[in-house]
């Protein structure tokens, strides 16, 4: 009998042992425990809040959380790198993951699909701040490596995937690099900031093929502030501080060969247009011809074509008529000028004056008009 108690009582223990201790199951509004510092949020089943010493468990391929929400509560400092083994959503929640210790502040296995978003920040004090799975999806946070050898995030999976999109930032501050891209499948950026001293972005010229041009997403381009920054080919390394965003295109042209006519190709994000018509800023070149001039570098010279309609040109006590050239390049051909003998008469009351006017206008004709300013208003008299 005694040897029966005592079977029961270990088996009771071992069930205990296999529970997570201290997990605490949250009912709507209840608040969590003061040291949770996650919860796990799962369709069809209770919201678990857990400790610090809980994470491992949780994150654990046979913890049963397969496709759960994890939001962090509180700040977590370790000295060990955080295992994520299960396909799950990592909800920062404003808080910071904080590895002490040598190695990296996240690794992610290699058959977890886990998408990491929120504000908050991931840091490692001496390796990766994020060693990514088969596919992980950035859509918010940190990642900040201070190891001198190590980077921000670091892909080094064959058939794995990196999406990064909106405000990430991924950076080293000790002089190494930001994304660091050895093997993967594909990597797709719409979005994020990478900087480090070695470099913001680097591939591996070894064991990848990609290029950086592979890496952003159709109608995005690095930018450095504002200013979309054109890719060599093959280029496989960015520096600096690099900012993914919808590309300030930046267009190149090139001239049809035998035609009036260019393309353009922007060679920050490989946006094509349809050949299009040159289109020619003039300049004078003498009282004959003009230049025009094409963004795609085309030139070509030709005679002026007067306007059909006259322009005069105001002075003082003259008027210069011209006739310009269609194409604004200009030139302005003068037909002659019209000259009155002063700028105005004060006639007082009795007395003539006599003003001339003088054309080397051939053939013309004039009207004029005889303001007079009275006393009592204004008269005008046109001839």
């Amino acid at each position: 009998m005694k040897r029966r108690i005592l079977s029961i009582v270990m088996a009771l223990a071992l069930c205990l042992s296999l529970c997570p201790v201290g997990a605490f199951a949250a009912e709507d509004g209840d608040a969590p425990p003061t040291d949770s510092v996650a919860k796990v949020e799962q369709d069809g089943k209770e919201t678990i809040c857990l400790t610090a010493d809980q994470l491992d468990a949780a994150f654990a391929k046979d913890s049963g959380n397969d496709g759960a929400v994890f939001t962090l509560l509180n700040d977590v400092t370790r000295t060990e790198t955080l295992n994520i083994y299960i396909s799950c959503t990592l909800n920062l929640g404003g808080r910071t993951i904080h590895n002490t210790g040598g190695g990296p502040g996240i690794y992610i296995s290699g058959l977890a699909y886990v998408t990491i978003q929120g504000e908050g920040e991931v840091i490692s004090e001496g390796g990766h701040a994020l060693e990514a799975g088969v596919k992980t999806t950035l859509e918010g946070g940190t990642f900040t490596s201070r190891g001198a050898g190590s980077s921000g995030v670091w892909v080094n999976d064959r058939e794995g995937t990196l999406i990064v999109s909106g405000d990430v930032v991924i950076r080293n501050t000790a002089g190494k690099i930001g994304l660091e891209v050895v093997r993967a499948k594909s990597v797709r950026l719409s979005g994020g900031t990478y900087s480090g001293e070695e470099a913001a972005i680097w591939i591996s010229s070894t064991y990848s093929d990609l290029t950086l041009a592979d890496l952003r997403e159709s109608g995005y381009a690095y930018h450095s502030g504002d200013t979309p920054i054109p890719l060599p080919s093959n280029c496989k390394q960015l520096n600096g501080t690099v900012t993914v965003k919808p590309c300030a295109h930046i267009y190149e042209y090139t001239p049809t060969e035998g035609a009036e006519t260019h393309s353009k190709v922007c060679p920050a994000c490989g946006d094509t247009a349809d050949t299009e018509a040159c289109a020619y800023e003039y300049q004078s070149v003498d009282d004959t011809n003009h230049k025009g001039v094409c963004v795609c570098g085309r030139e070509k010279t030709e005679a002026h074509t007067l306007a059909a309609k006259w322009s005069p040109v105001w002075n003082v006590r003259e008027v210069t008529i011209t006739y310009p050239c269609e194409k604004e390049c200009g030139f302005a051909q003068i037909c002659g000028k019209v000259t009155v003998s002063a700028e105005h008469l004060e006639i007082p009351y009795g007395q003539t004056q006599t003003l001339s006017l003088t054309s080397t206008l051939p053939g013309s004709t004039f009207t004029w008009t005889l303001i007079s300013y009275t006393g009592s208003g204004v008269l005008t008299d046109t001839r």
